[in-house]
């Protein structure tokens, strides 16, 4: 998240597709808080070391997801999690035509994931190894799948 992230596109000539779409829905929803254009090659470029699985937290509109779906290698996953249910929704829109990205609408510090993530504010990606064995700190019903 960064304050006037969004803004920060005015200026950004040549993105990816899925950025630009994820972005259009940031201002058509006056989200400003998208992850900044660099802070976004920084992610797309991690995405390219992740092998199975690509995680994060705080969703937003789904720019910095965008990043991170455009730079992942075929046959990756990603799995978002937002708190705000409008936002998980207008995500889950955004990325209505990609089947390697699910939105979940639920607070990612009440429950634990079930492999290791890639946070927007950490911008590691996730280490080649299989998923451990969920263990969840709420019930399962604290975390739903956004619908578009």
């Amino acid at each position: 998240m960064s304050m006037s992230g969004t803004d920060a596109y005015d200026r950004e000539p040549h993105l990816p597709p899925l950025v630009e779409r994820a972005l259009a829905a940031a201002r058509a929803h006056d989200f400003p808080y998208s992850c900044r254009p660099e802070q976004g090659r920084l992610l797309h470029a991690l995405a390219g070391g992740a092998r199975t699985l690509i995680g994060e937290t705080g969703t937003g509109c789904g720019v910095g997801l965008a990043w991170l779906a455009s730079g992942a290698r075929d046959g990756v996953r990603l799995l978002s999690i937002e708190r705000d249910p409008e936002r998980a929704r207008v995500a889950a829109d955004v990325f209505a035509d990609r089947p390697d990205v699910r939105i979940l609408h639920g607070d990612c510090g009440a429950s634990r994931t079930t492999a290791p993530t890639t946070s927007s504010s950490s911008t590691a990606a996730a280490p080649a190894r299989p998923p451990t064995t969920p263990r969840p700190t709420r019930p399962a019903s604290s975390l739903r799948a956004a619908e578009s």
